[in-house]
């Protein structure tokens, strides 16, 4: 079958194969004709057909819906510790160099005799090495910890999925300008919690994954907002 460089001619699609005649083949000539397209041209279009299309059999994986609470970040007091002090760059840079940071453990009760504990205690009188959280008790802080520890064991073990992430930074958006803000992290890191014994408090470490963008938030905003993400790099994470 001859025939100047059309994609049709080179290569059968679906359901074209049985119109070739027996001993006939394909061919592509190495010369150029009027109406030609270059065989370079041709394969790359291919390749970014192709491209285009697992891109969207894999955005189709990624939930969308309002469950999905990386893209509508919602606060639970048992699966959610935020952290105040360090700043994002300083933790990100303790987290670089390795090793276990520690959790700053606020008194057992909420109350000691200055009265009720507060953040800003905790700000006040915790190490500049240990993460300072948002709880302000330390029952409060083991529970919450050991809630999130073991839902990412159990995830590891039944799916072989690292899901314990430190999330940084919350990007505020909404679908129509009359809709309600919603926020969804921006960059997820991926972390281990353990502890060598029931008895102490969890430590933290990064896991040997590499920090990933909000998948469903690059989705919204490129297919609705026109707000493309995927250059973005992430090379300086570590420095």
């Amino acid at each position: 079958i001859k025939h100047p460089f059309r994609e049709s001619a080179l290569w059968p699609g679906p359901g074209r194969a049985d119109s070739l005649l027996p001993g006939s083949f394909i061919q592509a000539f190495p010369c150029r004709m009027r109406n030609s397209v270059p065989l370079e041209q041709t394969e790359k279009q291919k390749f970014d057909r192709v491209k285009r299309q697992i891109e969207a059999w894999a955005n189709e994986l990624i939930d969308l819906s309002r469950r999905n609470t990386s893209l509508y970040y919602r606060k639970t007091k048992r699966s959610t510790l935020e952290i105040e002090r360090p700043s994002v760059e300083a933790f990100m840079s303790q987290l670089s160099r390795g090793g276990d940071l520690e959790f700053f453990e606020p008194p057992s009760d909420d109350i000691d005799d200055q009265g009720a504990w507060s953040i800003e205690r905790s700000l006040e009188v915790a190490p500049h090495s240990e993460l300072v959280t948002r709880k302000t008790s330390s029952a409060d802080l083991r529970a919450t910890l050991r809630n999130i520890a073991r839902a990412g064991e159990l995830d590891f073990m039944d799916r072989g999925l690292q899901t314990i992430y430190v999330a940084i930074g919350l990007l505020k958006w909404r679908a129509v300008p009359d809709a309600d803000w919603e926020g969804s992290p921006l960059l997820y890191v991926p972390v281990i919690l353990k502890r060598g014994s029931a008895r102490e408090l969890h430590k933290l470490t990064r896991a040997d994954e590499d920090p990933v963008l909000n998948l469903g938030l690059q989705v919204v905003l490129r297919d609705e907002h026109d707000i493309d993400l995927s250059d973005l790099s992430l090379e300086d994470l570590d420095q």
